[in-house]
């Protein structure tokens, strides 16, 4: 079961209002929602109080405290276990899915030169991908020889070569920079290039990097939707901790970076002027 919980802080209203509302105290109200295999406890704390009971809410949370679906700037109390649930699985898989779809969709992709940072060797079998689109494919990894039998198959199969490095300093001769884990240093890119990354750099880029991807959830994941909860927010904790992993199948309807939004039509666009 998810749990998700809502804190609500009624506005400023007449003094008799206010009055009232704090002797009757902090409400909370429980809603149990139901689709197929998705099973959802929606908390809803209304604080009239200037304190908040985490001890009333604790007999609803329970061990569900530690993965808690909440809005983003909410803030928990984490000396008594409380954690905002957060994960970016679902978005490494809109990422790589978002690039081979680019690739298939670019008559003169054979012509990009395609980067694949992947330090833990987590996603060679992307790897064993890219070669259907380009013979230019550079895997950036610190496990080189987790990618032996993917090299090794690559040439039996398909009788391909990528090339597998260390070295950074390559990245600046790549068009496409696919990054589904978290970009942690800065990259010697070119300023032309298209970064795809699960997840906000900690160090900016120098290249237009996107990280947020959007799909249409389906209505009947909507219906045990709380209001309150992003949609793509919800869908990462289906995928994740339900394993509804159909809805890694997606292609994103839209994408964006810091300051920029994107469809999969103008990447396309993008990468044609490369």
């Amino acid at each position: 079961m998810l749990t998700a919980l809502n804190i609500i802080t009624p506005e400023k209203r007449s003094f008799f209002s206010n009055l009232l509302s704090v002797i009757r105290g902090n409400t909370i109200k429980v809603q149990h929602l139901y689709f197929d295999s998705v099973a959802l406890k929606s908390i809803t704390y209304t604080q009239n109080k200037k304190k908040i009971n985490w001890n009333a809410i604790d007999k609803f949370t329970k061990e569900q405290r530690t993965k808690l679906l909440c809005c983003e700037n909410m803030i928990l109390p984490k000396d008594k276990g409380y954690r905002r649930y957060e994960s970016f699985e679902l978005n490494s898989r809109l990422c790589t899915n978002l690039a081979l779809y680019l690739l298939k969709n670019i008559s003169h992709s054979e012509n990009l030169t395609v980067g694949l940072i992947d330090d833990n060797a987590l996603y060679d079998e992307l790897g064993f991908r890219l070669v259907d689109f380009t013979d230019k494919v550079y895997v950036f990894t610190k496990k080189h020889d987790a990618y032996i039998p993917v090299t090794e198959r690559l040439l039996d199969e398909k009788g391909a070569v990528i090339t597998v490095t260390k070295n950074l300093g390559k990245l600046k001769f790549c068009d496409l920079v696919i990054a589904p884990e978290l970009i942690k240093m800065k990259l010697p890119l070119s300023e032309n290039a298209l970064v795809l990354t699960s997840q906000k750099p900690v160090v900016e880029t120098d290249a237009l990097t996107l990280y947020n991807y959007y799909f249409d959830l389906p209505k009947k994941y909507l219906s045990v939707k709380p209001d309150y909860l992003d949609d793509m927010y919800f869908a990462s904790a289906l995928y994740s901790l339900l394993k509804i992993y159909k809805l890694g199948s997606f292609v994103p309807r839209l994408c964006s970076g810091n300051n920029d939004i994107h469809t999969p039509s103008s990447l396309c666009n993008v990468l044609k002027k490369q």
